[in-house]
């Protein structure tokens, strides 16, 4: 066990405002400052409701000793290792409150999260999941870098379409979706549950939305998924954004960006053919969206480009390849992808920022 910090003795609210949600297994090394940081939390009035998903290390002990100092603290274990997906609906089978806090036994929360983000939802009836920006750090808990994600419903439901831009770890939910029915992961997905779920709640009729806000830090280490499966992880995502893709898009439109899913879904090599086709569907999705909504036409064209850019990457593509395919196939987009990029990384002026306020 590391340093013990000491927090205000709070005992278990009769009805907490926001029940924090964490499934373990086999998490020792990094669960208790995962857990201390929402017992810190400035936000008291709460629950945490940790599943131990029959973790063999020492877990158990590390969140006994934990649950002795804070009676907020409830503690369950699955009758047999049901992967992350099965653990969490376990655990939502016995939360209390109408909200709901994504936390992960590897992640560190800032004191002010819940608050902040309960607070946006009670001011936001209409949005049901709420995700905010992080920061990431290594497996010491050294400083990587920030990632500003500033997103309105439109533009998560837009990204959904290839990813899931809101990280896991920082959702809070609404416990039903909109037509009543209780919000549960599909435990058929080992690796892109969140994913999924962001795209079937936004197919219902959910609204999903982003906080500036740096609220959590992101733990990146060997043992990420991001990082040891990341492979596996986006051949599951393939069938998910492709469902997503039909549900939102023309069957033209769909049709069309099957040389990006290629590249995004299926890391297939960027052949000259490929490469061709890629900006071709993205032109074709690009002016589907404009002529839906032109108001967001600048938003439109530089996210394209990013994305285009991202899946010609994951394509194998050079640096050099991806410059030339805008300038023979999109060259009246290349001013969109450099203001992007200026954009990221927080070097235009305000008045030039295309990122939707929330």
């Amino acid at each position: 066990m590391s340093k013990v910090v000491t927090v205000e003795s709070v005992d278990m609210p009769d009805q907490p405002e926001v029940s924090v949600l964490l499934a373990v297994h086999n998490g020792a090394r990094y669960l208790e400052s995962a857990v201390r940081s929402i017992m810190a939390q400035t936000l008291r009035n709460i629950e945490i409701v940790v599943v131990d998903d029959c973790s063999t290390d020492e877990s158990p002990d590390i969140l006994a000793q934990l649950a002795a100092e804070d009676s907020r603290i409830r503690l369950l274990r699955t009758p047999r290792n049901l992967r992350l997906a099965g653990a969490l609906n376990y655990g939502l089978d016995h939360v209390r409150a109408p909200y709901v806090a994504r936390m992960d036994d590897d992640d560190y929360s800032f004191p002010e999260r819940l608050a902040i983000q309960k607070a946006y939802l009670d001011a936001h009836p209409d949005i049901t999941l709420l995700g905010s920006s992080i920061e990431w750090m290594d497996a010491e808990g050294g400083f990587m870098r920030r990632s500003i994600r500033s997103r309105d419903s439109e533009a998560v439901r837009w990204s959904a379409r290839f990813s899931l831009n809101v990280s896991h770890p920082t959702f809070m939910f609404r416990r039903h979706f909109p037509d009543g029915t209780m919000l549960q992961y599909d435990t058929q997905l080992h690796l892109s549950e969140d994913y999924e779920l962001i795209c079937r709640l936004l197919s219902a009729g959910g609204k999903v939305v982003c906080l500036p806000d740096v609220l959590l830090r992101y733990r990146f280490h060997s043992q990420s998924v991001s990082r040891k499966k990341f492979r596996a992880q986006v051949a599951e995502s393939r069938d998910v954004g492709e469902a997503f893709q039909k549900r939102e898009l023309p069957a033209d439109i769909v049709e069309a960006i099957g040389p990006l899913r290629a590249c995004f879904f299926g890391l297939a090599e960027v052949t000259p053919e490929r490469l061709k086709g890629c900006f071709s569907g993205a032109r074709a999705m690009l002016a589907h969206d404009i002529a839906t909504n032109p108001s967001r036409a600048r938003w439109y064209r530089r996210q394209t480009t990013q994305f285009v850019v991202w899946a010609l990457e994951r394509g194998g593509a050079s640096t050099r390849q991806i410059l030339l395919g805008f300038l023979r196939y999109a060259p009246d987009l290349f001013p969109a992808l450099v203001l992007r990029r200026m954009e990221t990384k927080r070097l235009l002026p305000k008045i030039f920022d295309s990122e939707p306020s929330v």
